[in-house]
């Protein structure tokens, strides 16, 4: 990555005078360090860079994406994105001033410099762990390094840098028991990756030799995996500003109720509990943004062009260089007061959920979404786990279901990536409709 202050110049000096203009670089570098079945596999390292042109010329705006970082080559997207004004939306263009943003801790050196021989290094005791265990681990350690710079014609010249780690581990256990474990931070030092393992595996040796379960409706007890993947669809059809405006949302109306009085979720890029940012990918501040209070969706995530469209003031949502997206990425549901035991030992017949594969949005306008339970699904009898279950196809309304939620969590856990996240307690619901058990998933 080029040094962030000689970046911010290159930009401002290529910046055209004559019209309204913005140029955003985006670079990501991306190491990984694999096991599988109980063995390292060869790491691999990826650099990626976007720069995204935005110009309003003759009453339009015209867009160009790219992927070149030399003087020569943002001219050259300049000019295209020039040319594209002919074909593109109705202006203004609407950029964000030099507001300023709050200085955070976002990069660490540790996580940016890690190397495949640390990773690996980290790994070892797992795989060693795990063959003790007579579990078998598919494993994936990584670390990424990201920077935002942005320059526009209205001033604001601002340049982010952030880290990110996650560790992933899939373990298989007897029959077809599965345990999945996740754990991610700014700082690579703050994953207990043993302690995530350790989690799996138990998973795995309970889900061992599935049994068949009816399809039909079932109270379900979803850990904060599971939580965080559902929070992910309703930040993009209930949550988002665009989905709003476009009415792809179950939200009619700006403080209409449509989930429980128990459900308050907010979005806050500025928490250092989360994957904070200070910023947008148009340079505006993130700050703290109520979405749900008591059941009533009280506002939605605008970028600077859904903003003014809703005549809304900005939320600092706007979504990476070359799209056009408003969706929150700093989501945090709040946590109650119940242990995940309670909601297993308080439920006579349901299901236990560790997380969610292959969701997909069938109904944007009713939150409709059908996927898969996978990472270890236990079928609950009388307060206790009594038998493993198949992965379950289930198709769901998550307007309704989040009007059903009877007990909240009291532990969030923290999912994400390199530019924002969810933090997500376990819930207990009802009414989780479940299809059928394909053949081959745990």
């Amino acid at each position: 990555m080029k040094h962030q202050g000689k970046l911010l110049e290159i930009l401002k000096k290529v910046l055209p005078r004559d019209v309204k203009a913005e140029i955003s670089v985006l670079a990501r570098s991306v190491g990984e360090t694999c096991a599988q079945a109980n063995a390292l596999i060869q790491g691999s390292h990826r650099d990626e860079l976007l720069v995204d042109v935005r110009v309003e010329q003759g009453g339009f705006v015209g867009r160009h994406t790219d992927s070149r970082l030399t003087i020569e080559g943002l001219r050259k997207a300049i000019a295209k994105a020039r040319s594209n004004a002919a074909q593109g939306i109705p202006g203004p263009l609407l950029l964000t001033g030099d507001t300023g943003y709050r200085e955070m801790k976002v990069f660490f050196p540790a996580t940016a410099g890690q190397t495949p021989a640390q990773r690996a290094e980290s790994l070892a005791p797992l795989i060693d762990m795990a063959r003790r265990l007579d579990v078998s681990i598919d494993a994936s350690l990584r670390s990424e390094t990201g920077q935002l710079t942005i320059a526009n014609t209205a001033g604001l010249a601002a340049t982010v840098p952030v880290t990110f780690a996650r560790f992933a581990v899939a373990v298989s256990g007897r029959g077809q028991g599965r345990g999945y474990g996740y754990a991610c931070s700014r700082d690579a030092g703050h994953l207990r990756l043993m302690d995530v393992f350790l989690e799996a595996a138990a998973k795995s040796q309970a889900s061992a030799f599935p049994q068949s379960i009816a399809a039909g409706q079932y109270i379900v007890v979803l850990e904060p995996a599971a939580v965080a993947a559902l929070l992910g669809v309703l930040a993009k059809t209930a949550f988002s500003g665009r989905a709003f405006l476009r009415r792809c949302s179950p939200v009619t109306e700006i403080g209409a109720k449509i989930f429980g009085d128990n459900i308050n979720i907010w979005d806050d890029g500025l928490d250092p509990r989360g994957l904070a940012v200070p910023c947008d990918f148009q340079g505006v501040p993130k700050q703290r943004l109520h979405l749900v209070s008591k059941g009533a969706v009280v506002n939605v995530a605008c970028n600077n062009e859904v903003a003014a469209a809703l005549n809304l003031p900005g939320t600092g949502h706007a979504s990476g260089p070359g799209t056009d997206g408003s969706q929150p990425s700093h989501i945090f549901l709040e946590a109650g007061n119940a242990m995940l035991d309670d909601m297993i030992a308080s439920t006579r017949r349901g299901i236990l959920v560790s997380r969610l594969d292959g969701l997909k949005i069938l109904d944007s306008r009713r939150c409709l979404v059908t996927g898969v339970t996978a990472g270890g699904t236990l079928l609950i009898e009388n307060g206790r786990l009594t038998a493993a279950l198949p992965g379950l196809r289930f198709i769901q309304d998550l307007v309704a279901l989040f009007n059903q939620v009877e007990m909240i969590g009291d532990e969030p856990r923290l999912f994400g990536g390199l530019w924002g996240g969810v933090s997500a307690p376990a819930l207990k619901a009802d009414g989780f409709t479940v299809l059928s058990s394909p053949a081959g998933l745990g």
